[in-house]
């Protein structure tokens, strides 16, 4: 497993790492999420005007504005989760075996059951290649946003505090499976067509 890849693919450090293990946000990404609360500051900024604008205009209709609306809201919520993330500095950590899921060439989903159930987060395609399906990791994420900050492998062979969160119920990575469909560990892999494939490891 290349740790290295992971940590490009996921764009962090090992001083981010330090930090997210502690449950903390590194100096790094809170300037990151520094940076992506002021272009929701912006983009909200720009919204309201446009709707100023666009209730004044007779051709504007009410979905549209509904519509703008909603984009608004959400824009808000964003913008609300980024100052509570900076106000806490608190990190989530997930740890348990992960499932991965294609959606297309570009993304897909890595699920991971800890102890508290299944959680999912939306990766892309260079994630999903640095990533070994059906293993064990630790994912830190931004809570709220749901935003992986660092992801590392788990040593199972390892003893300690953490070794019965690894003993958890999986039934909740196979229940969308069918009988046929034995999970086995392994890779996702880039064709020379550009698709997101499965590789399997032989011994399991």
């Amino acid at each position: 497993m290349n740790k290295k890849q992971l940590a490009k693919a996921f764009n962090f450090n090992e001083q981010d790492l330090f930090a997210n293990r502690d449950g903390h946000l590194s100096e790094t990404q809170r300037r990151r999420i520094r940076q992506l609360r002021n272009v929701s500051l912006m983009i909200l900024g720009a919204l309201v005007i446009l709707m100023i604008v666009g209730a004044t205009q007779v051709s504007t209709t009410p979905s549209v504005l509904i519509f703008s609306l909603a984009i608004l809201l959400r824009r808000l919520e964003r913008l609300i989760f980024h100052h509570i993330t900076l106000r806490s500095d608190r990190v989530t950590t997930y740890f348990g075996r992960i499932q991965l899921k294609i959606n297309n060439r570009r993304s897909g989903q890595l699920r991971i059951a800890d102890a508290d159930g299944l959680r999912t987060f939306q990766i892309t395609s260079n994630q999903l290649l640095s990533l070994h399906d059906r293993d064990y990791y630790k994912v830190y994420v931004v809570p709220k946003l749901d935003t992986i900050l660092s992801v590392e492998p788990v040593n199972l062979n390892r003893t300690d505090d953490d070794a019965e969160a690894y003993t958890v119920d999986l039934s909740a990575l196979t229940q969308e499976e069918s009988e046929s469909e034995k999970p086995k560990r392994g890779t996702v892999v880039l064709g020379d067509d550009g698709e997101l494939s499965f590789s399997r490891d032989s011994s399991t």
